[in-house]
């Protein structure tokens, strides 16, 4: 029987980007995905530093926040969504904008879903998890 190393079994969970310029909640929404267990999470402070990371390793799932500095999310979800590369990952905004108009344009330009700010932990969990079953 072959014994693998904790990072060789999280090697083969799925990578989530959770994009989020509040670093306290960035940490928070981080915490909550990593403590259930079934994804590895990484975080970015704004879309251009998650750009940086989407060149080095390509995520299962993008959790983006719209309002943040450089990059906002809508900009980061159409460069995503016109990416032949990155097109096909699912992108979950979560925002504290609940404008239907922001919710409208966030799903006509490609989202998977639309959280509102404050969530429940566990209604995170549920999306994150449909989300990747779906993809």
């Amino acid at each position: 029987m072959v014994s693998m190393t904790w990072k060789e079994s999280t090697a083969q969970l799925p990578l989530v980007l959770v994009v989020e310029d509040d670093e306290s909640l960035l940490s928070g929404i981080m915490d909550i995905l990593s403590m259930d267990g079934f994804c590895r999470v990484v975080g970015a402070r704004h879309g251009q530093e998650a750009i940086e990371l989407l060149s080095e390793e390509t995520p299962a799932l993008i959790i983006s926040d719209i309002i943040m500095p450089f990059v906002d999310g809508f900009e980061l979800l159409t460069l995503i969504r016109s990416s032949p590369q990155l097109g096909h990952i699912p992108f979950i905004i979560l925002s504290a904008v609940n404008r239907e108009n922001d919710i409208h344009t966030g799903m006509a330009l490609g989202a998977d879903s639309y959280i509102i700010k404050p969530f429940k932990p566990q209604g995170l969990i549920d999306q994150v998890s449909e989300a990747l079953s779906n993809s």
